[in-house]
């Protein structure tokens, strides 16, 4: 069985991530709350952060084995409890080039595996990512974390556009605002009424309008 050492590398900690039965009920989950193996030592808190960003940069590789449903449970796991790596992405007593360096692989798996899965995906982490990994102003991680929305929004999947719109529409950042005008003036007559409605709520409730 891993330890908590043990599974902080490449392999070994995709496998723990993804190959795990879909948790449907509280006492599932409850069990899930018991396992050991889910606690990282402090002092390997910089371990986990370069472990997920090289699963991140190699994870179509990674991932290939596992359903949609897994992946996606996994990457719950991973972005909130019980990992909650955007809170260490904001950990002093970790390295801020090993913080910005794991921002800016965020957007491979959007690149090399959302855009792509072929089976119906109805989870919901890679559309919440940038819900849970937040940001401040004027920072190099807002820089990093913008330069992956932007490199997400440039995909040409409709998935992944949707889910840089909902990071971006949140910031109020002048760049975000600029890169969402500049998807509207190129996109307005591809998008319903839905995603119109959805984003104006998004954003600020106010109505969105073409040009």
């Amino acid at each position: 069985m891993l330890s908590p050492a043990n599974l902080l590398n490449g392999a070994s900690f995709a496998k723990f991530l993804f190959d795990r039965p879909i948790l449907k009920d509280n006492p599932h989950q409850e069990l899930l709350d018991q396992d050991e193996y889910f606690e990282v030592p402090r002092n390997r808190a910089p371990a986990l952060v370069v472990c997920a960003t090289e699963l991140f940069e190699r994870f179509a590789e990674a991932t290939r084995a596992f359903p949609a449903a897994q992946i996606d449970q996994g990457l719950w796991y991973l972005l909130s409890y019980p990992f909650d790596l955007p809170e260490l992405l904001h950990n002093p007593e970790i390295a801020s080039e090993l913080q910005i360096r794991c921002m800016r692989a965020m957007q491979i798996p959007f690149r090399d595996y959302y855009a792509h899965v072929w089976e119906p995906y109805h989870g919901t982490a890679f559309f919440m990512w940038w819900d849970l990994v937040s940001y401040e102003r004027d920072t190099p991680f807002e820089s990093a974390a913008l330069d992956a929305l932007e490199s997400i929004l440039a995909l040409p999947s409709k998935r992944c556009q949707m889910a840089a719109l909902h990071g971006l529409l949140q910031s109020g950042h002048a760049r975000a605002v600029s890169g969402v005008e500049e998807y509207f003036a190129d996109h307005w007559n591809e998008l319903s009424s839905e995603d119109i409605s959805w984003m104006e709520v998004v954003r600020d409730g106010k109505p969105l309008r073409a040009g």
